[in-house]
């Protein structure tokens, strides 16, 4: 039920948005862009397995209505060193490659790890967009092409060592970073300005250049103490990430008649965007047997400062600030939680586990200079229920239930512009709310094999952050995030192996969704309804003298993104890979997206919004990797 939305970085669990994505059970603490950027870099060879849970207790943050993946990687717990090296190049109409590097080592009472890794990329997004826009008994029609290039450098580095004080104490200190330099720099807007008749009105070419450089530091420290071999067990951790990042853009429009001549002054801008994010967190949690069963408590809190800036300017002759659009915005976000845990059992045959979860969260969004200011002060409850049933040797039924809350991040409440060309930008919503969602979770088990899970959840003030709006007065449409008033939604899944030959197994998920979203959206009732699904197959062939081989594929059937109607996108992919050197190094060869199906297709059509949207990016590539053990 996972999907991967690359043209919008974005994951999606059973359909839903708001996915937390942990690595060794620790959050990243990174934005989506960043955390997506670091995903594409992280070798499959160095991760052990990914677990998915869909309804996590009250052990686990409140945030993340659709659930959590927990990605955990592999460490050698023998004597000794060890390690891998991977080296991986590509071509998706562009060249890409990337290199890491997985060192272990243990000797006495101390383990440690690093892993390094670089990543350079060039790649593509070219948009259409053809607009209507109506205004007073009158029909102007936007007929646009974008073409966009970037490149991207990434370097990443994590550290971590471990000294066992005894067999039942180990502390531990965790180092990661990493260095992020994307530019765009090539991206060119050709438009048409039409009449109602089609006949030409004028037309623009906007020039696009932005780029950003980001860099990431974050130190864990943690303890882990076991008081007897009961289970009874104290663990101890405190975070510091910090980020430092800086952005520039410039765009440079002229227009010009439908003769082809100049119709007026160029109009030529430039942004100026400094960001300074720091997260402070600590995190106690306590676990100790009772009675016939295993209690849990902890206690956690959270220091979220951010400080944004961007300088917008014109060109007139000199530069000059344009205090209109320029902005400083402040974020400030506390959150202490603690939270209380039970699980036993009824009889032999019924498991129960009960949680509850408290969280107090004080948030400041300040644009100083809009001289306005959001400060919020709540406290929530976060209760939670989980039942197993084991009915026979073959079948067990789970059932699930948890409240959960979602944040706005602070990109989504930063008031900033950012302009695809003068008449279409994109912007942030200071006013917006935390979203409340209850979840509920039937799921069947047959032979440990074949799951089948029903899941209903009820989403209040539901954050929908690509919504659009027009200011048909001028011709321009933006997209922004905004409060709808509830959804609900529904989803069946069905995942099982089936293994045809010895050498021959497959993987197959399948998802069914349905969602209802109900509210007021420019002052008009708004009642949008989903059906739609999501299926993935993945065959595995294991040949002789070493050779491998993967065919897999997905499907997404047409569904609704916030207003857009979009068309279904689906794609191929195989691979194939060869064991050397007694298995110690691997060669793989793979192509995904074989025949560049992966492309988006969006109507949205709703009072007087009328437009449609054509993507596409590099999702075919082919690429070749070693890895050396």
């Amino acid at each position: 039920g996972v999907i991967v939305d690359q043209q919008n970085d974005q994951l999606k669990l059973r359909g839903k948005n708001g996915v937390i994505v942990q690595i060794d059970g620790k959050q990243t603490f990174l934005s989506q862009q960043e955390l997506m950027t670091l995903l594409r870099n992280t070798p499959s060879d160095n991760i052990e397995k990914i677990e998915l849970i869909t309804n996590p207790s009250s052990k686990y943050d409140a945030a993340g209505n659709s659930g959590i993946i927990n990605i955990k990687m592999k460490k050698n717990k023998n004597y000794g060193s060890n390690g891998n090296i991977n080296l991986s190049g590509g071509y998706a109409q562009q060249p890409r490659g990337s290199a890491s590097v997985s060192l272990n080592n243990r000797a006495g009472k101390v383990s440690s790890f690093f892993n390094a890794g670089t990543f350079y990329s060039e790649g593509f997004n070219n948009n259409e967009i053809y607009r209507i826009i109506p205004f007073e008994n009158k029909t102007t029609i936007f007929d646009q092409r974008t073409e966009r290039i970037n490149k991207s450098k990434y370097h990443n580095l994590r550290v971590g060592v471990d000294y066992f004080l005894t067999d039942k104490t180990t502390i531990g200190v965790l180092a990661s970073g990493f260095y992020n330099n994307w530019n765009n720099p090539f991206g060119e807007t050709n438009t048409r300005i039409l009449n109602q008749d089609l006949s030409l009105q004028r037309t623009f070419k906007t020039e696009v250049l932005n780029g950003n450089k980001m860099k990431n530091g974050s130190i864990n420290l943690n303890l882990k103490h076991q008081f007897d071999d009961k289970g009874k067990e104290l663990t101890f951790d405190v975070d510091y990430v910090g980020y430092n990042g800086r952005g520039k853009g410039s765009l440079n429009t002229r227009y010009a008649k439908p003769d082809g001549s100049a119709d007026g002054a160029p109009e030529i801008v430039r942004t100026n965007m400094p960001s300074n994010i720091d997260i402070a967190v600590a995190k106690l949690d306590y676990t100790a047997p009772l009675g016939k069963g295993k209690f849990e408590t902890g206690l956690k809190s959270s220091y979220v400062t951010s400080n944004n800036t961007m300088v917008y300017e014109t060109f007139q002759d000199v530069w000059t600030i344009d205090n209109s659009r320029s902005n400083q915005f402040k974020y400030l976000e506390n959150v202490n939680a603690g939270y209380l845990n039970y699980s036993g059992s009824l009889s032999k045959k019924i498991k129960i586990q009960l949680g509850l979860r408290a969280e107090h969260t004080h948030s400041i969004g300040n644009s100083i200079t809009l001289n306005t200011k959001k400060d919020r002060n709540y406290i929530n409850l976060f209760p939670s229920v989980f039942l197993t049933n084991q009915l026979d040797t073959n079948n067990v039924l789970n059932f699930s239930y948890s409240r959960r809350i979602d944040r706005p991040n602070y990109q989504l409440l930063n008031p900033f512009e950012f302009y695809l060309d003068p008449y279409t930008f994109q912007k942030g919503n200071p006013n917006l709310k935390p979203q409340y969602t209850n979840s509920f979770q039937l799921t069947h088990i047959f032979k440990n094999i074949i799951n089948t899970s029903f899941g209903y959840s009820l989403t209040k003030d539901l954050i929908s952050d690509e919504l659009p709006q027009q200011i048909a007065s001028e011709n321009k449409t933006f997209v922004s995030a905004y409060n709808l008033d509830q959804q609900n939604a529904f989803n069946l899944t069905l995942s099982a192996p089936i293994r045809i030959q010895k050498w021959w197994n497959i993987q197959v998920n399948a998802t069914g969704i349905y969602n209802h979203t109900k509210s007021i959206y420019l002052d008009a009732p708004l009642s949008l309804k989903q059906y739609s699904w999501n299926g993935y197959a993945n065959s595995q062939f294991t040949l002789k003298k070493g050779w491998s081989a993967e065919i897999s594929g997905y499907y997404n059937s047409k569904a609704l993104y916030g207003l857009y109607q979009t068309k279904a996108m689906y794609a191929l992919n195989a691979g194939v890979q060869k064991s050397l050197f007694n298995k110690k190094a691997t060669i793989r060869v793979n192509v995904n997206d074989i025949f560049w199906t992966n492309r988006f297709r969006g109507h949205a059509l709703y009072e007087d919004i009328n437009f449609r949207v054509k993507s596409e990016w590099p999702s075919r590539q082919v690429r070749v990797s070693l890895a050396y053990n």
